[in-house]
């Protein structure tokens, strides 16, 4: 097996979240974008365990799609590429290296931060690396009015 040598890396995007209206589940295109061009420069990901983790449906659901196109494009399998799931799904999965996509740009109220006003759901995220965790998100979040509640 191939050693990951990352311990924390923060990616910070500054792209807008959005909200399904049929769902109501939380969405962020930039993110996935910019996820995805990183997944494509480090293919194939044999030889170690790789997570997406999502706070939200809706972003799990974009994940999916896009990497269900890259591996059509690059004719990788898609079980070689990285698994997505939600970050409430996570509870007694690791992998060598963990991509936390946060999704939400805002913290000016309590509202805005959604499901990551359990501190439990930020906890789960943050442990679930056993060699690298990539933090993705908008930089601005952690200097919101609410960024204690992260």
């Amino acid at each position: 097996m191939n050693r990951v040598n990352c311990h924390l890396l923060g990616i910070s995007i500054n792209g807008t979240m959005a909200r399904d209206e049929r769902t109501m589940s939380r969405y962020n295109v930039a993110n996935v974008t910019t996820v995805m061009t990183l997944i494509e420069r480090i293919l194939p990901v044999d030889g170690y365990t790789f997570t997406l983790l999502v706070p939200y449906l809706g972003q799990k659901s974009l994940y999916i799609e896009a990497l269900q196109r890259l591996s059509q494009r690059t004719g990788v399998a898609f079980e070689h590429l990285p698994k997505v799931l939600t970050i409430d799904t996570a509870q007694g999965h690791e992998a060598d290296v963990v991509l936390v996509d946060w999704t939400v740009t805002n913290s000016e109220r309590r509202s805005d931060l959604g499901f990551l006003q359990e501190n439990r759901r930020v906890n789960l995220g943050l442990t679930r690396a056993k060699g690298c965790l990539l933090s993705v998100g908008n930089e601005d979040i952690a200097s919101g009015k609410l960024s204690n509640h992260l």
